[in-house]
């Protein structure tokens, strides 16, 4: 792996877009590129630019105040430009680099607003990505890799700290340092989760259990309501069946009660109607008998008339008793002419009987007719007597009247007998006609009063049946009350229409019983009802929660376990390869001391350092190692370096600055003048330890030395012009030989 090329545009003074094309190191030839120039010509501006591009996040490291000073700020004849890049293009064919591309390009661009973007391959990535991978390959922009005047005359002058640091650049231990820090963070962080979830766990545990007991009782009360239900159904389910059959049994006997009453109505429709033919047939019935009423008047009239003439008789016999009376007394006063003497009481005795009769026949109508011919009878006899008596009568006017007035009233006799006779027929035809109405009435009122029966024993039929109906409705009422009270219980307790209950009142249950058990559950629930009802969802949740931090404990141990395995290995490694480092750098030391000087010795000591960091602070019998430097030029006995003369402590820095070069071999190592204090005589054993160097490392040297630029295969100038724009002119050495 090598440095290919250097792309430089808008960094510092470069103003266009530079290219940097860097020799390959070889055994046969030295991987040296000089750059040269005036001072101010923008030669350790190639320094800043590698540096940068590397990573370097320090203003100090690449002389700048801002970060935007790094893109070229313009001049009288050039305008500022708003970004600048570097690239750095690395030959990976040896795949030093864990990447997959034999040509690994970095860049680093900025933006005037201050915005960074790095790119790997023209594909954009993280700071930390390009750290990495340039950490592996140990490239690293803290490193040794780039040394500048400075830094190679405090090689020998820093801390022991920061000298141990440098060896471990060379040992290529960065990138295991970088990830045992971010693995210590990583526990560190770990440790903080770790008692963070414990006293959560510590919070979570006693709630937890709490939370576990109430549950509990509610999960009872789970199994208690999931009892009720099953009990209910089978106990709201027989009780909705026999509320049901109760109802239908009531609707059924309402039915029969209606069709019942109905026909009792219509019989006393039919009766209503019977009733309208009956008043027709009674209001014909009573116009006849309205006629029947006037024909009896008639014959009632001439009843009267016969009995006014029989009146009228009994007169005119009257009057023939008082002229029988006046012709008796005649007789008498004539007896010489009668043979005998008349009996004037004895005829006075039958007139007076026959006026008896008379009488008795007037009061007695019925009679008439019989009494009639008995006063004939009497009438005829006395005649008789008269007209045959003992004593001979004269016929006399008085006697012959007597006798013509008798005879009218026989005629007349005979004419009423004939009048009666009439009479009584037709009274008798009116009688028959009278009994035949008054039998049909008779009958009518019979048939009316079996009618009026029927029409009052029906009405109380259905008075009855109405009545009956009443209590069926009432019942119904009642059950259709208990059925919705029911299913609003069944609604309330089961949240189903009772329709929808299945198995219910299929089999024989007590439900006296069943409710019995329901109410207990019912108790047995209420009780539990006191606890709140998220409890078992609250429960769950803590107990979620508990076991995911438990988890997250147990997980968290494992990856500390992890992080610490990491971590004894990362150690280990670093360990293994400091300490082999070390003794390849410390043995390098020596012997590039002794080349420079000619003799002397020199070597790397650990030394024990009190830790001061803030995480240390106030901890006692905490040390850190660090790396001291010993060196004796020859012929002399030196205590410190301190003791060391400028020169010879130019010349130990760059005996230190190879022996790591030499032990870790980096890809590429920029020297900015680090030779710049050396004389002729140093300054060619520099040169010579750089060609010795070159051949498995490649060397990019800004420098003033001759001796330098002899061993170089490429030489760059850089100048500037008036636009403050540098400018490289490039030599190639190997072809102009």
């Amino acid at each position: 792996m090598w440095l290919k090329k250097i792309e430089i545009k808008g960094f510092k003074s470069f103003y266009k877009k530079t290219e940097i094309i860097l020799t390959r190191p070889g055994r046969d030839k030295g991987g040296i590129t000089a750059i040269v120039g005036p001072n101010g010509s923008g030669k350790s501006n190639i320094c800043d630019a590698l540096k940068w591009s590397l990573g370097a996040q320090s203003k100090k490291q690449v002389r700048s105040k801002k970060n935007r000073d790094v893109i070229f700020g313009g001049s009288s004849l050039k305008r500022p430009l708003s970004s600048a890049f570097v690239s750095l293009f690395f030959d990976n064919r040896d795949k030093k680099i864990s990447l997959s591309y034999k040509e690994v390009v970095v860049t680093r661009k900025i933006y005037a607003s201050g915005e960074n973007e790095y790119y790997i391959n023209n594909s954009r990535v993280q700071l930390k990505n390009i750290l990495e991978i340039l950490g592996e390959a140990g490239i690293g922009q803290e490193s040794y890799s780039i040394v500048n005047q400075g830094l190679a005359d405090r090689l020998i002058t820093v801390s022991p700290l920061t000298r141990k640091e440098m060896i471990e650049e060379a040992a290529r231990v960065k990138h295991f340092q970088t990830k045992k820090q971010s693995s210590i963070k990583r526990l560190e962080k770990a440790k903080d989760n770790l008692d963070k979830a414990r006293v959560i766990i510590n919070e979570i545990g006693p709630r937890l259990e709490y939370l576990g007991i109430q549950a509990e009782k509610k999960k009872k009360q789970k199994e208690l309501e999931r009892e009720l239900e099953e009990k209910s159904r089978k106990y709201y389910g027989t009780l909705w069946k026999e509320i049901e059959k109760k109802k239908k049994q009531h609707e059924n006997a309402r039915e029969e009660l209606e069709k019942e009453l109905a026909g009792v109505e219509k019989k006393l429709t039919e009766l209503k109607k019977t009733s309208k033919t009956q008043g027709r047939e009674e209001r014909i019935s009573r116009k006849d008998r309205f006629l029947e009423k006037e024909r009896e008047r008639e014959l009632e009239k001439e009843l009267k008339r016969a009995g006014q003439k029989e009146n009228s008789l009994l007169r005119e016999v009257s009057i023939a008793q008082g002229q029988l009376e006046i012709l008796g007394e005649k007789i008498v006063f004539e007896k010489t002419k009668d043979e005998r003497r008349i009996d004037i009481s004895y005829v006075k005795e039958k007139l007076k009987k026959l006026i008896q009769e008379i009488d008795q026949a007037k009061k007695n109508r019925n009679f008439i007719f019989k009494g009639l011919i008995r006063v004939r009878g009497l009438a005829i006899r006395l005649k008789d007597e008269i007209s045959k008596g003992v004593i001979k009568i004269d016929k006399t006017p008085a006697i012959r009247e007597l006798e013509k007035s008798l005879e009218r009233v026989e005629k007349i006799i005979k004419n009423r007998q004939k009048e009666i006779c009439r009479a009584k027929n037709e009274q008798k035809l009116i009688l028959d006609r009278l009994g035949k109405i008054k039998e049909k009435e008779d009958k009518k009122r019979q048939a009316f009063f079996y009618f009026e029966k029927d029409r009052e024993r029906e009405d109380e039929k259905k008075e009855q049946i109405k009545d009956r109906l009443n209590l069926v409705d009432i019942e119904l009422a009642k059950i259709e009350v208990r059925e919705s009270d029911l299913r609003m219980d069944i609604k309330n307790t089961l949240k189903i229409e009772p329709e929808e209950i299945k198995g219910g009142g299929l089999e024989r249950v007590n439900a006296g019983k069943l409710g019995q058990e329901v109410a207990e559950l019912i108790k047995k629930i209420s009780v539990c009802e006191t606890i709140e009802p998220g409890v078992i969802k609250e429960y769950e949740k803590t107990s979620k929660r508990y076991d995911g931090f438990m988890e997250k404990t147990k997980d968290i141990k494992e990856t500390m376990k992890s992080l610490k395995k990491i971590i004894r290995d990362l150690e280990e490694k670093i360990d293994s390869r400091f300490k082999k480092t070390f003794q390849k750098i410390n043995k390098n030391f020596s012997k590039f001391f002794r080349i420079i000087f000619k003799g002397g010795t020199a070597r790397l000591l650990k030394v024990e350092i009190p830790d001061k960091s803030e995480e240390q602070a106030g901890k006692a019998g905490s040390f850190l190692t660090g790396i001291d430097i010993k060196a004796a030029p020859p012929g002399k006995k030196i205590k410190g370096l301190g003791m060391l003369s400028g020169g010879e402590k130019a010349l130990t820095s760059i005996a230190f600055l190879f022996s790591m070069i030499a032990s870790g071999a980096p890809p590429f190592v920029m020297l900015d003048e680090v030779d710049a204090a050396l004389d002729e005589v140093n300054s060619a054993r520099f040169a010579k330890i750089l060609q010795i160097m070159g051949a498995g490392t490649q060397f990019i040297v800004v420098t003033h030395n001759r001796e330098v630029m002899r061993q170089a295969q490429i030489l760059y100038g850089v100048t500037m012009g008036d636009g403050g724009e540098s400018s490289l002119l490039s030599l190639d050495l190997e072809k102009k030989d």
